[in-house]
């Protein structure tokens, strides 16, 4: 790189979202927070993963950000060996576009609705 300090090593992380020390450490905070709830519970907690939103015009010309979301997903549900039910939801939709769903706010009403509150 031009300009460039020669005594910086630069490296590039292409696609982070299926890096195992990452779905570790998320799983690590999930099985953390998991414990807070009674024993007789825990089995039954819903996790749920909440990513921004994107506009599904983004979506449809390609993006990759969902699909690579949903990779961080599985990883560390697969960390998690699958203990829990889980849902993968979206949040911070601005403005009148369709965007990616289902929101965050409206499936925990849903959840709570089936009265499921954990």
């Amino acid at each position: 790189m031009v300009g460039s300090p020669s005594n910086i090593s630069w490296s590039l992380i292409d696609r982070w979202s299926t890096h195992p020390l990452l779905c570790k450490v998320f799983a690590e905070r999930i099985q953390e927070e998991l414990k807070q709830f009674p024993a007789e519970v825990q089995k039954d907690v819903i996790i749920l993963f909440s990513a921004h939103s994107l506009p599904l015009r983004a979506v449809n010309r390609g993006d990759p950000y969902p699909s690579e979301v949903g990779a961080t997903v599985q990883g560390v549900m697969q960390e998690l060996n699958n203990c829990n039910p889980y849902h993968l939801v979206w949040q911070s939709k601005v403005g009148p576009l369709p965007w990616l769903g289902p929101f965050t706010d409206d499936a925990l009403k849903g959840y709570v609705k089936q009265g499921k509150k954990n």
